[in-house]
C-alpha cells in the first residue's frame, strides 16, 4: 500500500485572497468596533482512534449530525506521500507519512503539534492507534513504536527479531486490547506485545506475509496474510482456532460485526464466514482485486475494488445492493457516518456517496492517488493523499456575501502580519492593522506577527467574523534576552560499530529549529536526537538552530564521534553456497568460511535435510524457497565447555518449477508389412522428455528404450503400444502417456 505535491482548491476563493486591498478609514474603526460576537470553532472528540475506527474495524464514525460538504478547510503538507490513514482522538489527528514521521496535528487548524521522526527509509504508512495517552504505529524496517500521544517522545520501540530487509517490514495497523498490542509483519508473523512495555507475549507464524490489521473481538485476533489465508487466533495465547483458504493474498483487514468476519482477497472476492468457527457464509465476486477493508453498518456491507468500484451488499447474503464507479481501483478502506459513505480512490479523489443509493453527493480532487482511508467527526473528513498532503475537509463555516474585518494589535511598530502561515497582509502601524477577509472563503484560523529582533507571536484564532463585523486579535511581541549560540553535548563519543549516541542540545538564547548534521549523510530535526552509526569512521557533528526572532547560530564539533570496527569474533559459524537459483532439480554447494576451527559442521538446508561436513552438496528436488543453516561446534579445552555457534541465510535458494511441456507419446515404425519373418526398426518421436520408455509389439514381446528393433516371427496383424513416463518435480508424481496403433504391423505368410 511519493507525487509531486499539487495544492487542490476553490480557484475562485484563491483569487479573492490574491486581490485583497486593506482599508484604513477611520470611519471603518468606529463603525467596526461597536460590533461583534464570537463565532466558536466545534470542539472535537475522538471518534477513530484506529485505523477504521475500532479494534472491530467497523470504519464506522460519528459525524456529531454534521455531514461535511466537501469543503478543503485546511491541509497539512507532509515531505513524503501519506497512505497512512488518520487516527482522530481528543481534537488531535495522528498520522504517518513516508517522510518517515508520525505527526499530530490539530484537527480545528491543521497545524503541527509535534512529529516523531523514525529512522532513516523508515516510511509510516500504518494507520496509528491511540490508546490511554500512547499512539502506536509500525515503521517499514522491522520496528513497532510507542510514542507519548501529548509530546512525541519515544516510550519504546520492539525490533521484529528478523534481518533488516523488506521481509520485516510492519505494514500492518496495530490494534490494541487489554494492554496487548496487536500487529503483522513482513516477516510472516502476528505479533502480540505488551502496551506499557513493548515486550513480546506471544507471535504466530503464517505461511507468508502480513499486510492485514488485525480485529480484536471477543478475546480473538482474526487477521489475513498472503498464504491466502484468514486466521482466527486466542488473543492470550496466540494459539490457533481456525483458518480459512481463499483463492490467493489477503491483504484486506477483516470487519467483524454480528458474528460474522467480512474480508476481502486479491482472488476478487468479498468473503463472509461465520466468525466463531470460520465456516464459509457467502461470497461476492467483483472484477478486480480486493485490498480494500469491508466496513460494515446497518446489515450493509461497504468495500472498494481494483475494478474501480466501491460495492454496498447485503451483510447477510452477500447480494448486491448498489455500486459505483471511480475513476480507477479503489485501495482505500470506506469510513460510513450518517448515512454517507465516504472512500478515497487512485484517480485522486475522495468521495461522499449515498450510502442507501450510492448516488454521489460530492467529491474532491487531490493531487495523487488516495489509498488513505478517511476518518469523520463533527463534519469533518479527515484523509491523506499521495501528494504528500492530509486534508480536513468539511463545511464552509461561513455562508453569504459581504466582508468581515481582524483588527490586529501590536506592542512592536512595523511588524508584519500573517493569518494561516501563508497570507500575508500588511504591517502594524499605529499599533494597529485592519484587515478585511473574504466570507466564503476558507477561514482563518491562525494569525502571526512577526518582527526581527523579536519573538514571532502565532495564536490560534478561535474567532473569525460575519458580515460588518470586527474581531479583536492582540500580540505582544518580545525581545530575546540573550544572544542565539548553539552548542551540544552527547552520552558518548566513541565505540564499536554498530554505535548509538544521544545527543542533546545545549543552546541558549531560545532556540526553536534545529538541524543536526551526524557527519555520516543523515540529518535530524528534532532538538535532543539519537542517531545510530552503523560504518567504522571518524565523524563531524554539527548544529544550526535558528528563532523566529531572525536569529540563527552554527555549532559545528570536529572529529567529535569516533567508531571503531567491531571486534573480530574468535569462533563464528559462516559460509557460501552457489548456485542460488535455477530449476528442479537444483544441487548446490556449501562453502565453509567458518572462523575458529570447528570440529563439527552441520547444514539444514531447509527442505528436511541435515548434512555433516565443510563443504556438502544437496540437490533440491521440488520448487520453493529455502533458507539454509550452519550450525558448528568446538570443544574448548581452556574453559572446557562446548563452543557453538549459527550462521542462517534467510531464502537463500530459489527453486524454480520446470516448465511443463505435456508428455504426449509417439512413434514411427519401418517396415510395417512383410512376410515372416519381419523385422521392424521403432523410432520413439514422443515429446515432454519421458525419461522411461516400453514398447509392447502385441506378439508377448517387451521392450523398453526410446528405440527398438523387433522381429515378428509369424504371420498375423499386430498392435503396438508404446508407454512413455515421466517423474514431474513440480508435483512429486510420476506422469504417464501410451500411443497405440492398432493394426500397424502386417506380416504375411511364405
Amino acid at each position: 500500500m511519493a507525487s509531486i505535491q499539487t495544492i487542490p482548491g476553490n480557484s475562485e476563493c484563491n483569487t479573492v485572497r490574491s486581490q485583497k486591498k486593506i482599508p484604513r478609514k477611520i470611519r471603518w474603526l468606529v463603525l467596526l468596533l461597536l460590533l461583534g460576537t464570537l463565532v466558536t470553532t466545534p470542539v472535537l472528540g475522538a471518534p477513530g482512534w484506529k485505523f477504521h475506527a475500532d479494534n472491530q474495524n467497523t470504519g464506522v464514525y460519528d459525524d456529531g449530525g454534521n455531514r461535511p460538504e466537501g469543503f478543503p478547510l485546511w491541509e497539512f503538507t507532509t515531505a513524503g506521500a501519506i497512505a497512512s490513514s488518520p487516527s482522530l482522538v481528543n481534537g488531535v489527528v495522528y498520522v504517518g507519512s513516508n517522510d518517515y514521521n508520525l505527526y499530530a496535528v490539530d484537527a480545528s487548524t491543521g497545524r503541527r503539534i509535534w512529529n516523531y521522526t523514525t529512522e532513516t527509509n523508515n516510511y509510516v504508512s500504518t494507520g496509528p492507534a491511540v490508546v490511554d495517552g500512547i499512539v502506536y504505529i509500525g515503521g517499514l524496517r522491522t520496528k513497532i513504536y510507542a510514542v507519548d500521544a501529548s509530546t512525541g517522545a519515544l516510550i519504546w520501540n520492539y525490533t521484529v527479531p528478523a534481518p533488516s530487509t523488506t521481509r520485516s517490514t510492519i505494514s500492518s495497523s496495530p490494534a490494541v486490547a487489554n494492554g496487548v498490542v496487536y500487529v503483522g509483519s513482513f516477516d510472516n508473523n502476528i505479533y502480540a506485545l505488551n502496551a506499557a512495555t513493548g515486550t513480546l507475549l506471544w507471535n504466530y507464524t503464517t505461511g507468508n506475509f502480513v499486510f492485514s490489521s488485525p480485529a480484536v473481538v471477543n478475546g480473538i485476533v482474526y487477521v489475513g496474510s498472503c498464504d491466502n489465508k484468514i486466521y482466527s487466533l486466542d488473543a492470550t495465547t496466540g494459539a490457533h482456532l481456525w483458518n480459512y483458504t481463499t483463492g490467493s493474498y489477503v491483504v484486506s483487514s477483516p470487519a467483524v460485526a454480528n458474528g460474522v468476519v467480512y474480508v476481502g482477497s486479491r482472488d476478487n472476492n468479498i468473503y463472509a464466514l461465520n466468525a466463531s468457527t470460520g465456516e464459509f457464509l457467502w461470497n461476492f465476486t467483483t472484477g478486480g482485486m480486493v485490498d480494500s477493508s469491508p466496513a460494515v453498518a446497518n446489515g450493509v456491507v461497504y468495500v472498494g475494488s481494483y475494478d474501480n468500484n466501491t460495492y454496498a451488499l447485503n451483510a447477510d447474503t452477500g447480494a448486491l445492493i448498489w455500486n459505483y464507479t471511480t475513476g480507477s481501483g479503489v485501495r482505500s478502506s470506506p469510513a460510513i457516518a450518517n448515512g454517507v459513505v465516504y472512500v478515497g480512490s487512485n484517480d485522486n479523489n475522495t468521495y461522499a456517496l449515498n450510502a442507501n443509493t450510492g448516488a454521489l453527493i460530492w467529491n474532491y480532487t487531490t493531487g495523487a492517488e488516495v489509498s488513505s482511508s478517511p476518518a469523520v467527526d463533527d463534519g469533518v473528513v479527515y484523509i491523506g493523499s499521495r501528494d504528500k498532503n492530509l486534508y480536513a475537509l468539511g463545511s464552509p463555516p461561513i455562508t453569504g456575501g459581504g466582508t468581515g474585518y481582524y483588527l490586529v494589535h501590536s506592542n512592536v511598530e512595523g511588524a508584519d502580519v500573517y493569518f494561516n502561515d501563508d497570507w500575508y497582509e500588511g504591517k502594524i502601524v499605529n499599533g494597529t492593522l485592519l484587515v478585511e477577509t473574504c466570507l466564503t472563503c476558507t477561514p482563518v484560523w491562525t494569525y502571526t506577527v512577526k518582527k526581527c529582533g523579536y519573538f514571532a507571536l502565532t495564536q490560534n484564532n478561535t474567532q473569525y467574523p460575519i458580515k460588518d463585523q470586527v474581531i479583536d486579535l492582540y500580540a505582544n511581541l518580545t525581545a530575546p534576552k540573550e544572544p542565539l549560540i548553539a552548542d551540544f553535548i552527547s552520552n558518548t563519543t566513541s565505540g564499536t560499530v554498530p554505535l548509538t549516541v544521544g545527543f542533546t542540545d545545549l543552546s541558549i538564547g531560545g532556540p526553536e529549529t534545529w538541524n543536526w548534521s551526524f557527519g555520516d549523510g543523515i540529518y535530524s530535526y528534532v532538538q535532543n536526537p539519537t542517531h545510530g552509526y552503523t560504518v567504522p569512521g571518524i565523524y563531524s557533528v554539527s548544529l544550526h538552530v535558528t528563532n523566529s526572532a531572525c536569529f540563527n547560530n552554527t555549532m559545528v564539533k570536529n572529529a567529535y564521534v569516533t567508531v571503531n570496527p567491531a571486534p573480530k569474533p574468535s569462533f563464528q559459524a559462516n559460509f557460501t553456497v552457489s548456485p542460488v537459483a535455477g530449476p528442479a532439480p537444483l544441487t548446490v554447494k556449501c562453502t565453509d568460511k567458518s572462523v575458529g576451527n570447528p570440529t563439527t559442521l552441520v547444514y539444514n538446508f531447509g527442505d528436511g535435510t541435515n548434512v555433516t561436513g565443510p563443504n556438502p552438496t544437496h540437490t533440491y528436488r521440488f520448487p520453493g524457497v529455502y533458507t539454509i543453516t550452519l550450525s558448528i561446534m568446538k570443544y574448548n579445552t581452556t574453559s572446557y565447555s562446548i563452543m557453538g555457534s549459527t550462521a542462517t541465510k534467510q531464502d537463500a535458494i530459489t527453486v524454480n518449477s520446470v516448465p511443463v511441456v505435456p508428455l504426449v507419446a509417439k512413434f514411427a515404425a519401418s517396415p510395417v508389412t512383410g512376410t515372416a519373418p519381419l523385422k521392424v526398426s521403432f523410432t520413439n518421436q514422443s515429446t515432454g522428455s519421458p525419461t522411461f520408455l516400453n514398447y509392447d509389439f502385441g506378439d508377448g514381446i517387451n521392450a523398453t528404450g526410446p528405440n527398438a528393433v523387433h522381429t515378428y516371427r509369424f504371420p498375423g496383424v499386430y498392435n503396438v503400444t508404446l508407454s512413455i513416463f515421466r517423474f514431474d518435480s513440480n508435483s512429486g508424481s510420476m506422469l504417464s502417456n501410451a500411443s497405440v496403433q492398432k493394426g500397424l504391423i502386417v506380416v504375411n505368410g511364405i
